[in-house]
């Protein structure tokens, strides 16, 4: 039996959880054109589109020919019993094994998108098709190579070039924190956290560890000079900075403070709460 795009598929002809949910709650109820159940469905362009956005947004395909290593192994090692063969799920073995789809919808599919992205001349140079017959898929993995190479760059150039006046560590850092203002955690929670003194978190503390009572009694009678930011000559480098740039650390607890500094038996410790005077956001790790 040939279908059409118009054909409708059910929430029951879809065993991924995710995508039957989906259509459960959002499809249109009508006759199943695959086991002619009355159910919530979607059509089979509709369906069609939303595969290949899941495809092409969470799964890569794999090498088409083996590295310069594999290649070795396979050809040039004597005794090597290693073959080289392409990694990755085809696209019917895809939809039929990671969206557990019925085998007619498949077929149907995997047709659309071939015929869909189909360019005779990258076929007439040999090119592959992004959802032909020979292309294997395998899911994206999260990776921070690139952030790293990026990183290595950004602190070779401040270290060794332009401290100050950087172009590239500007453009670095505004890929680095551009949209943080849209971003959310999987709990939908923001990512930036606004603080300041009509804000829920309205204040900042402090701790320093004194060995003796004297230093102890100093930092009491001045806490903006003893427990506010080092004087530079006494800044060691801390995660933010580098030795004898001052910065004050804080945090929004007096037990996390204590956490921070750290203090050995026996020694007296003072913290200080900071009130903010003006807004400011955190970025909320």
């Amino acid at each position: 039996m040939s279908y059409t795009e118009n054909d409708r598929v059910c929430c029951d002809c879809i065993g991924e959880r995710y995508l039957s949910a989906e259509i459960s709650t959002k499809g249109r109820l009508s006759i199943c054109s695959f086991c002619h159940q009355e159910n919530p469905t979607y059509s089979l362009r509709h369906l069609t589109k939303r595969i290949e956005k899941v495809i092409l947004e969470h799964y890569e395909t794999t090498p088409s020919e083996p590295s310069e290593w594999e290649y070795f192994r396979q050809h040039v090692i004597e005794d090597s019993d290693y073959y080289w063969t392409r990694e990755g799920q085809t696209l019917e073995e895809l939809l039929s094994d990671e969206f557990d789809i019925e085998s007619e919808i498949v077929g149907w599919i995997s047709e659309v998108l071939y015929n869909q992205y189909y360019d005779p001349e990258k076929a007439s140079m040999y090119e592959e098709n992004e959802f032909g017959s020979e292309v294997r898929y395998e899911l994206k993995g999260i990776s921070d190579e690139c952030w790293i190479e990026r990183w290595s760059d950004f602190e070779r150039e401040l270290k060794t070039e332009s401290r100050f006046f950087s172009k590239k560590a500007t453009e670095h850092l505004d890929a680095v924190f551009e949209g943080l203002e849209k971003f959310r955690t999987r709990r939908k929670r923001k990512v930036l956290t606004k603080v300041g003194p009509s804000e829920k978190i309205n204040a900042i503390y402090r701790a320093r560890v004194f060995q003796s009572k004297a230093g102890l009694f100093e930092g009491l009678c001045s806490p903006d000079k003893q427990l506010g930011s080092p004087p530079s000559r006494y800044a060691t480098s801390g995660r933010m900075n580098a030795a004898g740039i001052s910065v004050f650390y804080g945090a929004t607890a007096e037990e996390v403070t204590l956490a921070e500094v750290r203090p050995p038996v026996g020694a007296k410790v003072a913290t200080a709460r900071f009130e903010l005077l003006r807004d400011m956001q955190l970025l909320d790790l």
